[in-house]
């Protein structure tokens, strides 16, 4: 999985083509032990940025924030290139922005300068465009930084950024001075192909199944040897070594797509499922 990884982009993410090449060896590795090998197609759509998000203060002091250091998008952020003025939510507390309530005078087209913690991402994103924010401004509760989502689909349509501890209380110490900033996110929703990949025994009772499962897909920023090569490995392990049983049960080793970008393969394969046969599902590892 590291060479998949080093050959194809440093990364396994999916569609591209490390996590084409990531099924193809998962599926090469199982062939010679027996299963009933399948794989399951399904689009998703991805979150693609086209050009660097930007980030910067353009009064008092202008100043230009770097991407990937200073700030990053959100995964599904909404697209759009404004300058509008910073305001503050509940920044000193611990669940900023995670009510309606918090928002009560704010001031429409400002954009809102939130702090990490108490609720999802998505939940603080849409308080703050409900209550007319341009743009928001997360800011992380801890140190470093991550790219984190508002989930594929958020029904957010403004930009959504994340920004270090230390600039989120850069700008929230301006905003007393009435401190202006520029926000651009260059990005859409592209629906992507991809596919899970199930190996299930020849053997044992179809109406009652034990399912054992990780994700293949990596994160586009790495080749996901620990998140979820790990898993990956152990998954093919577990199915060489089981290779040599007659089970009672049926047992289906199943590799997902799109994990990273919430689930959405494990999501697809369950809501395709009959009642019948979730209902056979004896149990999930």
């Amino acid at each position: 999985l590291a060479d998949i990884g080093s050959t194809n982009g440093d990364t396994r993410s999916l569609g591209t083509p490390g996590y084409a090449a990531s099924l193809d060896y998962v599926e090469q590795a199982l062939i010679p032990l027996g299963y009933e090998i399948t794989r399951e197609p399904f689009d998703v759509e991805t979150f693609t940025e086209f050009t660097d998000p930007v980030l910067e203060a353009t009064s008092p002091d202008p100043v230009t924030h770097v991407p990937g250091e200073d700030f990053v998008t959100m995964q599904y952020s909404g697209a759009g290139d404004l300058v509008a003025l910073v305001n503050g939510v509940e920044t000193s507390s611990g669940s900023s922005g995670c009510t309606a309530a918090a928002f009560t005078g704010f001031q429409t087209g400002n954009i809102a300068l939130i702090r990490r913690g108490g609720c999802t991402f998505r939940t603080k994103a849409l308080n703050a465009q409900n209550a007319g924010a341009a743009a928001v401004l997360v800011f992380n509760n801890t140190g470093g930084l991550f790219t984190p989502t508002l989930g594929n689909d958020p029904g957010v349509n403004i930009p959504v950024l994340m920004t270090t501890a230390a600039l989120g209380q850069e700008l929230d110490a301006g905003t007393a001075n009435g401190i202006t900033v520029r926000v651009a996110v260059d990005a859409e929703l592209v629906t992507v192909a991809t596919e899970n990949l199930f190996a299930e025994t020849i053997d044992g009772d179809p109406s009652t199944v034990l399912v054992l499962g990780s994700h293949l897909d990596s994160v586009p920023a790495g080749p996901g040897i620990n998140d979820n090569g790990s898993g990956t490995a152990l998954m093919l392990e577990l199915a060489r070594r089981f290779s040599a049983c007659t089970p009672a049960a049926k047992v289906q080793f199943s590799w997902w797509g799109a994990e990273e970008v919430g689930l959405v393969g494990s999501t697809h394969h369950v809501n395709a499922r009959t009642s019948a046969e979730l209902e056979a599902v004896i149990g999930y590892f």
